[in-house]
């Protein structure tokens, strides 16, 4: 559901239709212990990790390593030019 409305965001659809708290809502997914403990969820998690890369960089970067560092260097990366960002945001996700 969180990537659904991902790519509705990336795709232009006005804000107004995405629930207010979707991101906080894709954080707590990712976050729960159930998730990650199930056997080959943690492949599953690392492919959603790696398709946030190319809409939303930052959001990958951080709940990869929950490093505010990071997460800002990559922020910056996305602003000024996109494609370091999301570069950025795949090595941190296929290293870390």
């Amino acid at each position: 559901m969180c990537l659904g409305h991902a790519v509705k965001i990336a795709a232009g659809t006005p804000r107004s239709s995405v629930p207010a708290g979707f991101l906080k809502a894709c954080i707590l997914i990712f976050e729960q212990e159930e998730f990650a403990t199930v056997e080959g969820s943690h492949h599953i998690m690392k492919i959603l990790l790696v398709i946030l890369c190319f809409f939303i960089p930052p959001l990958a970067v951080y709940l990869k390593t929950n490093n505010v560092k990071t997460t800002l260097i990559n922020l910056v990366l996305s602003v000024f030019l996109w494609v370091p960002g999301v570069i950025h945001a795949l090595w941190v996700v296929l290293n870390g």
